[in-house]
């Protein structure tokens, strides 16, 4: 489901249960800064950061789907990997 271009770049973790998802994120993109981009674009999703015990944590992202239609994760991801492109 990642476009081939952005799959060296976000690596999903644990995505077979639940209704989030992390990714880890290559080191030139930082998590943050990522998040604030796609949340000025309508995209909400949360740095790993907010969630860890231990710092520094990873370099990775939140990603929640339990309430976007399944039919609208494909677009959802296309618009994440256009914002990445505008942060390389």
């Amino acid at each position: 489901m990642w476009p081939p271009s952005r799959r060296a770049r976000l690596r999903p973790v644990g995505d077979a249960v639940g209704l989030h998802l992390a990714v880890k994120l290559s080191r030139e993109i930082p998590a943050t800064e990522l998040a604030r981009a796609a949340a000025a674009d309508g995209i909400r999703l949360y740095a790993l950061e907010r969630y860890a015990v231990e710092k520094p944590a990873p370099n990775g992202l939140v990603l929640g789907y339990g309430m976007i239609r399944s039919d609208r994760i494909g677009a959802a991801i296309e618009q994440l990997a256009r914002i990445m492109s505008y942060l390389e």
